[in-house]
Formats: C-alpha cells, structure tokens, sequence
C-alpha cells in the first residue's frame, strides 16, 4: 500500500533498481561475453592474438551452429541450436541432474518477449479450441499479472 502523497516517509532516499539493467546499476559487463559476441560479430577477430583461446573456441562453436557460420544468417524460430543446447546443458547441471531438453529451450531478447511468446501461445490454443469447440478449455479463465519484472521470476 502506498503512502499519502506528502507524508513522512520511513525512508530518506529512493534508490534506482533498475531491475533488468545491471549495467545501468553499476555492474561491470562480463569480458568473456563480450568477447565472444565480438568473435561472432566479425569472425576476422579470430585470428588476433589479444583473444583468448577459451573466447575463440566457444565463439567458433557458436559460429559453426549458424547457417553459413554467419550470426547474421537466419535461425531457427527458438534460436541457434548449439546455445540452446548448451543453455540445456546448464539447466541439467543447475538442476542436480534433472534432465533438460534442448528441444524444449526457446531463446528471447529478455522476458518481456518471453511473456509475450507464452501469451501468444496460449491464446492461440483457445482461438483454435474454440474453433473445434473444446469446451473445457473454453471455460478456462485466464489471469495476468501486472508487468513487473519481479513477477516474471
């Protein structure tokens, strides 16, 4: 609940979360990921000795996986196959062993287009269930949180 406009605040001072911007935060950016992404950008870069091998290989990998070795070139509707492999991988390891399927990863630029994806999707399901007339999940009701971050996770 909100405080009356004007009111003693138990606070002195609002600090700026910016959640999703950690740049913006003060945090400073991840070498090894900007390096890749260079590689990956311009794959001349491969062959300059200020990169360090373990950047090469994983960008090289990267580059493998895209269509004429290009990130330029068009993917998959999930995203590049060997990072969604790889972000499966991960998953299995964070999750003690429990299997991930890469075939089940889908990748988004950030959760906002994530939510929109699954929203997509969910009301597509009902604009054909209600189609072919499914009454059950015709009944369904649907409940959308408020766009906050926070909700996402």
């Amino acid at each position: 609940m909100f405080a009356p406009q004007g009111s003693k605040k138990a606070f002195t001072e609002v600090i700026k979360a910016n959640i999703g911007d950690c740049h913006a935060m003060g945090q400073q950016p991840i070498t090894f990921i900007r390096q890749v992404l260079a590689l990956v950008s311009y794959p001349p870069l491969l062959d300059d000795p200020h990169f360090p091998e373990d950047v090469k290989s994983r960008a090289r990998v990267i580059l493998e996986g895209c269509r004429g070795s290009s990130v330029g070139s068009y993917t998959d509707s999930p995203g590049i196959e060997v990072i969604r492999r790889h972000a499966a991988e991960y998953i299995t390891k964070r999750d003690g062993g429990v299997p991930a399927d890469w075939n089940d990863v889908i990748l988004c630029a950030g959760a906002s287009d994530g939510i929109k994806v699954d929203m997509s999707s969910i009301f597509s399901m009902i604009a054909d269930c209600h189609f072919l007339f499914c009454p059950g999940i015709l009944s369904a009701k649907l409940y959308i949180f408020m766009p906050k971050f926070h909700v996402f996770f």
